[in-house]
This record gives structure tokens, sequence and C-alpha cells, in this order.
């Protein structure tokens, strides 16, 4: 409700039922808390704006975090939203979400230490740094076209990996419109080539544009043939970026 304190938990599911991740209590940025049973995903946080707003806020949080989560495990998952609690007068400090065990068993879940939880936690803290201010839009973009690029099946899947490249170029180099200056600039600093690049590069040239002459179509035919080694010229790039500008994630 409009101008009355409260507090929204926000229930989800990620994409794969087989998950046994135990987070509680992760702080994500503006006050956001992420905790993450199994397969079952709730963010929380207090709030005196609209609804719709605070949803919009929630979503973009959840949008990053999973990315991250992807970025940092390769495991192509996604999420969706199901249900949301509001709640007025009520703080989340010290509130622990509990879930009920499915009516089929479930896949033991992990221990709170468990390795498996990292990258959440992970993925957590950098969305306190997006908050912050202190990563720039063009990482995000990078880290969700990395993720379309896992999820999705079909060669669009180069154009989403190739657009994160572009991503990165434009988060190192600082310029909006990507030219000859700024690969050279995002080369430079993380050390990578025009050589890695091309086979995304030429690929997505091929699908854009629905160019049918031989030479497109072998780049293309080259890129289904070694799929998962090309999608992952995205990753190569934005990991050498990330460690550059955020050496904890």
């Amino acid at each position: 409700m409009a101008n009355q304190p409260s507090t929204y938990f926000f229930i989800g599911r990620l994409s794969d039922p087989g998950s046994r991740f135990q987070v509680q209590d992760a702080r994500l940025g503006g006050g956001l808390r992420l905790a993450v049973f199994w397969d079952a995903i709730v963010v929380s946080g207090p709030t005196v704006d609209p609804f719709d707003s605070f949803r919009s806020r929630v979503q973009r949080a959840l949008d990053l975090t999973v990315a991250a989560y992807v970025f940092k495990t390769k495991n192509p998952i996604d999420y969706r939203l199901e249900n949301w609690v509001e709640a007025l007068k009520v703080s989340t400090d010290g509130v622990v979400g509990r879930f009920l065990r499915p009516t089929q068993p479930p896949p033991p879940i992990a221990s709170t230490r468990s390795p498996i939880n990292t990258p959440w936690k992970l993925a957590a803290r950098l969305d306190q740094a997006h908050v912050a201010a202190k990563i720039t839009e063009n990482h995000v973009l990078a880290l969700r076209d990395y993720q379309l690029a896992m999820l999705d099946p079909s060669d669009n899947a180069f154009i989403y990996a190739y657009r994160a490249v572009e991503d990165i170029c434009r988060a190192v180099s600082g310029q909006p419109d990507i030219d000859a200056q700024a690969w050279t600039a995002m080369n430079n600093a993380l050390n990578t080539t025009q050589q890695l690049t091309d086979p995304l590069r030429l690929a997505s040239i091929a699908i854009r544009h629905n160019v049918q002459s031989p030479g497109p179509q072998t780049n293309l035919a080259a890129a289904r043939a070694n799929r998962a080694q090309t999608i992952d010229i995205a990753h190569q790039v934005t990991a050498k970026e990330m460690t550059r500008t955020f050496p904890w994630f």
C-alpha cells in the first residue's frame, strides 16, 4: 500500500527442480534479502513505495542475481515469480524462510556452508554493488545476455553471446557506440583479440542479416558444430572484465 510501511515477500521457483540450495538471509542491495531453498527463491524487504514500483525493483534484483549465478556456474537456469505476501509493520530482521517438503522425495538439501551456495552469495554481493552504482548497466547486461545465450536452444544464442561481448566492450571503453577504437580499448585492457571474438561475431552477422552466401553460412555452420565453445567466448571475455573490475566476484 502506498504511503504505508509494508514488508513484502516475493516467492518464486527456479527452473531446475533438482536444486538443493540452502541460502538464508543473503543481503541484496537496497535492504532486500534473498533466501533459496531447494528450487524455491524468495526476496523480501520493506518499502513505502507503490506495489508495482517495488515489484519492479525486486525483479531487477532477481534478474541480476540469477544471471550472476548462471555466469559463476554455467548452469543454465531461470526463475519465475509465483506469489507475494504483504505484511504491515513487520520487519525482515530475524525472519528465516521455511518451505514444506515436496510430496515427492526431494534431493538432499545442502548445508548452508556448502560450496554450491557460494555463487548465490557472490551474486547477492554483486547486486549490492549495482545498487551502490559500483557496477555499470553494461556489466549487468553482459551477465543477462550470457544467461540468455545459455538458455536459448536456437541459433539466437550466438546473438545473445555476441551481444554480451559488445556489452563488455562498452563497459571497458566507456563508449556507447562501438567502433574500432572501442574494440582496441577492450582488447588492450582485457588481453583479448579479434581472433578470439570473431567466431561469435561472424555467426551473429550471418543470423542477424540472414546472409545466405557460402562464407557466412560456413561461419554459422562452424559455430553450430562447436556450439558450447562458441558461446563460451562470451564467458571468457566477461570473466576477464569481471576479474579486472570486481576481483572478489
